[in-house]
């Protein structure tokens, strides 16, 4: 493996955060993963993405 590719991998695996929690949208049924911007309101967050929190009533 060329030293390039090598330091890529590295990076890429850095900055993989498997340790954070994840939840499921309650509009989507996407999983998706715990945000700074939501440490402390993280019980209350129910949906993935500002679209979503909009579109709840309709289906995906």
């Amino acid at each position: 493996m060329e030293p390039t590719n090598l330091v890529r991998l590295k990076k890429y695996q850095m900055h993989q955060k498997p340790h954070l929690p994840t939840k499921t949208c309650a509009n989507c049924g996407k999983p998706f993963a715990w945000r700074k911007k939501w440490q402390k309101m993280w019980i209350e967050v129910k949906y993935c993405s500002e679209r979503c929190g909009r579109n709840k009533n309709r289906l995906a």
